[in-house]
């Protein structure tokens, strides 16, 4: 058990930080992310109120532009982005009733959630304390 904290702990977080961070730097992927996002929080919420999206400073603004153009038909109340949200990395969906983190730290927890199971199976196979 030890055995498998320590390979969560020294290779798995430091693996998906690297690629999460990576990934979500990439303008393009940034991009994919934040107008899927923004598209399925508009239409699966009656709420009237505007939707904020927090980006961390220094975003493009060209994602700025391409995100409003690309979610007008959804977002309902409108879309408020911010720059300077307090996000160091990926972004923030905010609107009156919920806050919808998608930060390198939250798609951390997803995956070694997903992850973790899966591998604590194999090294426990490989160790031979298959429980």
């Amino acid at each position: 058990m030890a055995f498998t904290r320590a390979v969560q702990t020294a290779v798995m977080v430091p693996a998906m930080d690297g690629a999460v961070d990576a990934a979500l730097r990439e303008p393009a992927v940034l991009g994919e992310l934040l107008v899927e996002a923004v598209r399925a929080h508009g239409s699966s919420t009656a709420s009237g109120e505007a939707l904020e999206v927090q980006l961390p400073a220094g975003t493009p603004e060209r994602l700025e532009v391409t995100l409003l153009a690309r979610t007008r038909e959804v977002a309902r109340a409108g879309v408020r982005v911010r720059l300077d949200g307090g996000v160091e990395g990926g972004f923030v969906l905010r609107d009156g009733r919920t806050q919808l983190d998608f930060s390198p730290a939250a798609f951390r927890e997803v995956l070694l959630g997903f992850l973790a199971p899966r591998v604590r199976d194999r090294l426990r196979r490989a160790e031979g304390t298959d429980r």
